[in-house]
């Protein structure tokens, strides 16, 4: 449940980032046509008028969505390497606890406070067999003794 909600929170984060990118390069071009047709400087501080040029607009409109393009682009892989390295956490080699929050923690107790997962231990054949080993070898010397 936890790993979903952190994953719909990222979604949201990069669907509004990319979007306010995307507003942001439409009103730059959308002020690009605006000043070519209505000639705002002419109108804000009264320069001499400038005849309409549509090839230089076009021009400028394809540069100005092409580095929004780009610019979404690397935004968006950019995006998902951050993703990338939050995934990764300190686990001590040794008792494996994790290091969360400036504490370190069981992994059990870390894993079940962020999520509905419960534990339940039990041994891997590899492990198994050691222990198994173990056993048989405490129970031989015991049995000698």
């Amino acid at each position: 449940m936890f790993q979903e909600e952190k994953r719909l929170t990222h979604r949201r984060i990069y669907f509004w980032l990319l979007t306010v990118e995307a507003i942001g390069f439409i009103l730059a071009a959308v002020l690009l046509w605006v000043d070519e047709l209505l000639d705002l400087p002419h109108l804000v501080f009264g320069t001499t008028a400038t005849p309409v040029n549509f090839s230089e607009s076009i021009l400028e409109s394809i540069i100005i969505l092409v580095l929004g393009a780009a610019i979404m682009v690397l935004t968006s892989v950019l995006l998902r390497r951050i993703k990338y390295l939050e995934g990764f956490h300190i686990v001590c080699a040794s008792c494996h606890q994790v290091y969360d929050k400036g504490e370190w923690v069981q992994l059990e107790a870390w894993v079940t406070t962020g999520s509905e997962v419960n534990f339940s231990h039990g041994l891997c054949p590899n492990c198994r067999a050691s222990t198994e080993k173990e056993l048989d070898s405490i129970s031989h010397e015991s049995f000698k003794g």
